[in-house]
């Protein structure tokens, strides 16, 4: 089961798609033929029947009970299944009824049921069952529109450093008694940028949903996917209106090479042929193998062989280190790193 949203505010409605798995065996044979083909099934009694908790200003449309007709094909035992919907509508009661409400929708499935096949020349009783479970269950969530607020479409979003938009909505909640004011911001311009910064709602276009694009911004770093986060926030004369905020988290993927981080299994080494292993990982996954060569610096640690880290495609991490050792002198002097 399946509901077309999980969240609606007052006044929508939303499809409950059910889909129900049968097995089938033959019970009694009237006529037959050998000319067995693809004939259509008639049910006797309901294969599910939908319901929901009882709450004021929701209702179901009339057909609660779904029979189905499918396909099934020969006089063994047979596999089907049933698909229908079911429409849960809400009542815009223009009441301020503040916390959101919650609706449980189930459906229920008779574990038997009977039917009849009739393909001329042949026609036969069945008896199926249901193969899953007998009760499946979902949580509808009802907002209320009468409270002041401001209703996005979504509350996140994806950019990318080659420029890519995404968008979402913005409306009022309810009616307001003056104009109000609605400031769009990038807490990271450095990463994604909005357009417009501002939107403006009347009395009369409080409930006209107005469009914010936001841009994924470039750098030449391979600094992995970064967060950022989008706010908005109202200002009006009308003091419910007044400073009301809302947020909207977004991801913008990086288009450069990852970064490459370098790990020690001894931080410290002795000048007297001290070693430690060098591993490197990715910050993300690449389209290409990733080399990492580990070079030597002079009077410090020579590099053993191979000196070289491969990391895979689509891998973060190699599966080889590079050894590093100490170069031994006779001088005191202050630790080298």
């Amino acid at each position: 089961m399946e509901l077309s949203k999980s969240t609606v505010f007052e006044g929508e409605s939303v499809t409950v798609s059910v889909r129900c798995v049968m097995r089938c065996v033959p019970q009694r044979f009237e006529t037959f033929s050998t000319q067995r083909d693809q004939f259509r099934q008639t049910y006797d009694s309901a294969v599910a029947e939908i319901a929901i908790s009882t709450v004021t200003g929701v209702s179901l449309s009339a057909n609660t009970k779904l029979s189905y007709e499918t396909f099934l094909q020969g006089t063994g035992t047979d596999f089907g299944t049933a698909s229908g919907t079911v429409t849960v509508m809400t009542t815009d009661d223009n009441t301020e009824q503040g916390a959101d409400r919650t609706v449980t929708v189930s459906a229920s499935f008779p574990f038997s049921f009977s039917y009849r096949s009739s393909f001329p020349p042949y026609s036969y009783w069945r008896v199926g069952w249901n193969s899953g479970p007998a009760t499946v269950s979902a949580t509808l969530t009802i907002r209320d529109n009468d409270s002041p607020g401001l209703q996005l479409s979504k509350t996140t979003v994806t950019t990318s450093e080659a420029a890519t938009t995404d968008t979402f909505t913005v409306q009022l909640q309810k009616a307001p008694t003056a104009a109000v004011t609605v400031a769009v911001a990038s807490n990271d311009i450095g990463e994604a940028t909005v357009s417009p910064m501002s939107l403006s709602f009347t009395t009369v276009n409080y409930n006209t949903p107005q469009t914010v694009t936001v841009t994924g911004v470039d750098d030449s770093m391979g600094d992995n996917d970064q967060p950022y986060s989008i706010t908005l926030t109202s200002s009006s004369t009308d003091t419910s209106y007044n400073n009301l905020t809302a947020t909207v988290s977004g991801t913008n993927t990086d288009n450069d090479a990852p970064a490459v981080s370098l790990s020690l299994s001894a931080s410290s080494i002795s000048e007297n042929g001290g070693t430690s292993e060098v591993s490197a990982s990715l910050g993300r996954t690449s389209t290409a193998a990733t080399t990492v060569e580990v070079r030597p610096k002079s009077g410090v640690y020579t590099v053993g062989s191979p000196n070289t880290i491969t990391i895979p495609v689509g891998q973060t991490s190699g599966s080889g280190t590079v050894t590093i050792t100490a170069v031994n002198n006779t001088t005191d002097a202050p630790d080298l790193s």
